[in-house]
């Protein structure tokens, strides 16, 4: 019987934990093309309409996301009342809206820690497109938005997560506004969070990362493996948790 040396072994295994990182990055790299490229496919429907579509929507209560009492309180965000203070209330939800999105990958890690609380519930109901755009923070369509805050709701059915996402989306609208950068990535961190996030799963989950990164790989295959990976955060240290999520939102559409 061969022998291994254990040098051999430990180049093996990080050899594994690399792989497992890069594996991640493809998700979100090559996810990100075919996630866009759905929706352009469904751009008469989705894309054409205005995020005002779903900001024209009267909300009220504590408990709805971007509700009216929650745009009111982003007015003492300084930057967001001097470009939002002419506008009517839908505007204003509008902007909230864009600038939600577009700020996740400039998140810190508590706050984008927060903004991960009770998703994976979310992106169960989500189609895999959207799950998709959601899980690594890409900018939304009206019609995206629309459906969203809808799985939120059927989610949080008593309004006990909204909290937490509204200071997580707050974070992100303060993050955008600023322009503050995108995290960097620790490399030793991530492979090692990669590791530990592959010996938390069993032999059927991990080969759903295996078709999630293998050629040929769907869009059902990427969001397959975005959903796993929510699903199994909360069986990780914190900064194992940080690591895989600064890993899932800084794709190719991170910017700064």
């Amino acid at each position: 019987m061969a022998r291994h040396s254990p040098q051999n072994t430990k180049a093996s295994s990080k050899a594994t934990m690399i792989a497992g990182a890069l594996v991640l990055v493809a998700i979100a790299a090559i996810g990100a093309t075919l996630a866009s490229s759905n929706s352009a496919r469904r751009a008469s429907r989705e894309l054409e309409a205005p995020i005002a579509a779903v900001a024209n929507v009267h909300t009220t209560g504590a408990t709805a996301l971007f509700s009216d009492e929650y745009v009111a309180s982003l007015m003492d965000i300084p930057e967001f009342a001097t470009r939002s203070r002419s506008g009517t209330v839908a505007q204003r939800r509008e902007l909230a809206m864009t600038l939600a999105a577009r700020g996740v990958s400039r998140l810190d890690d508590g706050a984008l820690a927060q903004r991960s609380s009770h998703l994976s519930a979310v992106l169960d109901r989500l189609d895999d497109s959207l799950c998709f755009a959601v899980a690594v923070g890409m900018p939304l369509s009206s019609e995206q938005w629309r459906r969203l805050m809808a799985a939120m709701a059927q989610s949080d059915s008593l309004g006990t997560w909204s909290g937490e996402w509204e200071r997580a989306y707050r974070a992100a609208i303060v993050a955008e506004l600023d322009r503050r950068p995108t995290r960097a990535r620790d490399p030793v961190a991530s492979t090692t969070a990669v590791a530990a996030l592959r010996r938390v799963c069993n032999d059927e989950e991990r080969e759903v990362f295996t078709r999630a990164g293998g050629g040929g790989s769907s869009l059902a295959d990427f969001a397959a493996g975005l959903r796993l990976t929510y699903h199994k955060l909360p069986e990780l240290s914190r900064a194992e948790q940080n690591a895989v999520l600064r890993l899932m939102v800084q794709g190719p559409t991170a910017s700064n």
